[in-house]
Protein backbone atom coordinates (compact mmCIF):
# COMPACT_ATOMS: atom_id res chain seq x y z
CA UNK A 1 0.00 0.00 0.00
CA UNK A 2 1.48 3.63 -1.08
CA UNK A 3 0.78 6.80 0.65
CA UNK A 4 -1.65 7.20 -2.27
CA UNK A 5 -3.75 4.23 -0.78
CA UNK A 6 -3.78 5.75 2.34
CA UNK A 7 -4.73 8.98 2.24
CA UNK A 8 -7.29 7.74 0.01
CA UNK A 9 -8.71 5.29 2.81
CA UNK A 10 -8.54 7.71 5.01
CA UNK A 11 -10.44 10.25 3.12
CA UNK A 12 -12.97 7.87 2.55
CA UNK A 13 -12.96 7.04 6.20
CA UNK A 14 -12.55 3.62 6.16
CA UNK A 15 -11.13 1.46 8.96
CA UNK A 16 -9.99 4.73 10.70
CA UNK A 17 -9.33 2.28 13.93
CA UNK A 18 -6.11 0.29 11.06
CA UNK A 19 -5.26 3.41 8.94
CA UNK A 20 -4.80 5.99 10.77
CA UNK A 21 -2.08 4.60 13.29
CA UNK A 22 -0.63 3.64 9.88
CA UNK A 23 -0.49 7.12 8.44
CA UNK A 24 0.88 8.33 11.77
CA UNK A 25 3.60 6.24 11.73
CA UNK A 26 4.36 7.41 7.72
CA UNK A 27 4.24 11.17 8.32
CA UNK A 28 6.39 10.27 11.55
CA UNK A 29 8.97 8.90 8.34
CA UNK A 30 8.30 11.75 6.05
CA UNK A 31 6.52 14.73 7.43
CA UNK A 32 5.11 15.61 3.41
CA UNK A 33 3.91 12.07 2.30
CA UNK A 34 2.10 11.73 -0.63
CA UNK A 35 1.58 9.89 -3.80
CA UNK A 36 -0.30 12.72 -6.02
CA UNK A 37 1.36 15.53 -3.73
CA UNK A 38 2.84 16.40 -1.25
CA UNK A 39 1.59 16.53 2.30
CA UNK A 40 -1.56 14.16 1.33
CA UNK A 41 -1.84 12.22 3.92
CA UNK A 42 -1.66 14.91 6.85
CA UNK A 43 -4.22 16.82 3.96
CA UNK A 44 -6.59 13.99 4.15
CA UNK A 45 -6.27 13.82 8.42
CA UNK A 46 -7.58 17.51 7.95
CA UNK A 47 -10.23 16.31 6.61
CA UNK A 48 -11.89 14.15 8.72
CA UNK A 49 -14.97 15.35 10.18
CA UNK A 50 -15.37 16.20 13.98
CA UNK A 51 -17.68 13.22 13.85
CA UNK A 52 -15.52 10.19 13.01
CA UNK A 53 -13.26 11.72 15.60
CA UNK A 54 -16.45 11.72 17.89
CA UNK A 55 -16.62 8.11 17.08
CA UNK A 56 -13.02 6.86 17.86
CA UNK A 57 -11.79 8.71 21.09
CA UNK A 58 -9.52 6.54 21.14
CA UNK A 59 -7.92 6.98 17.55
CA UNK A 60 -8.81 11.05 18.29
CA UNK A 61 -6.60 10.73 20.76
CA UNK A 62 -3.32 9.22 19.42
CA UNK A 63 -4.13 11.36 16.88
CA UNK A 64 -4.09 14.78 18.89
CA UNK A 65 -0.87 13.91 20.94
CA UNK A 66 0.89 12.83 17.39
CA UNK A 67 0.04 16.34 16.20
CA UNK A 68 0.67 18.28 19.60
CA UNK A 69 4.41 16.55 18.61
CA UNK A 70 4.24 18.06 15.21
CA UNK A 71 3.98 21.19 16.08
CA UNK A 72 6.03 21.40 19.21
CA UNK A 73 9.10 19.78 16.52
CA UNK A 74 7.76 22.19 13.54
CA UNK A 75 8.03 25.48 15.94
CA UNK A 76 11.34 24.23 16.93
CA UNK A 77 12.58 23.77 13.58
CA UNK A 78 13.10 20.11 14.26
CA UNK A 79 10.43 18.84 11.55
CA UNK A 80 12.28 16.90 8.95
CA UNK A 81 10.94 18.45 5.67
CA UNK A 82 12.93 18.43 1.95
CA UNK A 83 15.36 21.03 2.29
CA UNK A 84 15.08 21.82 -1.72
CA UNK A 85 13.15 25.04 -1.46
CA UNK A 86 11.71 24.99 -4.79
CA UNK A 87 10.38 21.32 -4.00
CA UNK A 88 8.99 22.54 -0.20
CA UNK A 89 9.19 26.39 -0.10
CA UNK A 90 8.63 28.58 3.27
CA UNK A 91 5.18 29.49 2.03
CA UNK A 92 4.38 25.53 2.16
CA UNK A 93 6.24 24.86 5.06
CA UNK A 94 3.57 27.99 6.64
CA UNK A 95 0.26 26.66 5.14
CA UNK A 96 1.61 23.11 6.46
CA UNK A 97 1.81 24.47 9.73
CA UNK A 98 -1.50 26.34 9.59
CA UNK A 99 -2.71 22.67 8.48
CA UNK A 100 -1.27 21.17 11.86
CA UNK A 101 -3.46 23.90 13.93
CA UNK A 102 -6.55 23.43 12.35
CA UNK A 103 -6.16 19.23 12.76
CA UNK A 104 -5.89 20.15 16.93
CA UNK A 105 -8.37 22.68 16.85
CA UNK A 106 -11.05 19.92 15.23
CA UNK A 107 -9.62 17.78 17.78
CA UNK A 108 -9.75 19.98 20.31
CA UNK A 109 -12.97 20.48 19.53
CA UNK A 110 -14.17 16.52 19.56
CA UNK A 111 -15.96 14.72 22.61
CA UNK A 112 -13.56 12.78 24.63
Amino acid sequence: MNDGDVAKLIRQMIHLHSIIPEALKRLKENPVAGYLGDGEVLEAIAKVEKREWDNNPDICELVRSFIDGFIHLFENNELNFPEDEERFSNQEREEYYQMLKEIRTTLEKSEL
